[in-house]
């Protein structure tokens, strides 16, 4: 699903579609992202499962990728990729509607527990920095929101205000080893498998929708032998 999505809206090889439509590079939405460099290596959008009690960042930008390999002077290299694209339609109030389409492959992934950020599968970025193993994943990322006006700077998706989202969905996978706080021996290979559907204009207070997330899924199982 994720490569055909990126595939069809790329096609146009960043030229307008139409009179209305306007393509841009994705690098446009991956450069807004971390725009708090203080806040580094933290300084990214992670995602919750609140009733199975885990939260996975996933670094679907590269930036922590980028961070480990300055911090270590070059010494550590995660070879993660970033292909998508980014639709821009203008809106008849002089704002646009935006929808990135972000695929990322070999993506250093992490989950802990809500409760007290315990890692449970992979390492924190300070642990990756002293030699721990990452996991490592994929994902597929598509936001819709409003931005200012057609062309502007693309926001940080930590910075985007909840009345101009309109959707978002990530699905993603990785792979690494799991701790003693999951339950099983330090290191044993394990898998998490993440889905969130954002719908911020249908919350309806009520059931599945109430905050306007009817998917917040994270799962975390041993792998099989």
């Amino acid at each position: 699903m994720a490569t055909l999505l990126i595939g069809t809206a790329a096609t146009h090889g960043g030229q307008k579609t139409d009179r209305s439509v306007r393509i841009r590079p994705i690098e446009d939405f991956i450069q807004a992202q971390g725009s708090d460099a203080s806040a580094a290596p933290f300084n990214y959008i992670a995602w919750a499962d609140p009733q199975a009690g885990l939260l996975m960042p996933v670094d679907y930008a590269g930036l922590t990728s980028r961070w480990l390999y300055e911090q270590s002077g070059g010494n550590i290299a995660i070879d993660t990729k970033i292909e998508g694209t980014v639709i821009e339609r203008p809106l008849a109030d002089g704002r646009a509607e935006v929808t990135v389409l972000c695929h990322t492959r070999n993506a250093i992934v992490v989950v802990v527990t809500l409760e007290d950020g315990a890692a449970l599968l992979g390492h924190t970025p300070f642990e990756l920095l002293a030699g721990a193993q990452p996991a490592l994943g994929e994902c597929f990322l598509k936001y819709v929101f409003i931005n200012d006006a057609p062309g502007a700077p693309l926001p940080d998706l930590l910075n985007i205000q909840p009345e101009n989202l309109i959707y978002d969905l990530i699905e993603a996978t990785g792979m690494g080893p799991l701790s003693e706080a999951f339950g099983v021996p330090d290191g044993t290979p394990g898998r998490a498998q993440m889905t969130q559907v954002g719908l911020w204009e249908r919350a309806s207070g009520k059931g599945a929708t109430a905050d306007g997330f009817p998917v917040e899924h994270i799962k975390l199982q041993v792998l099989p032998h």
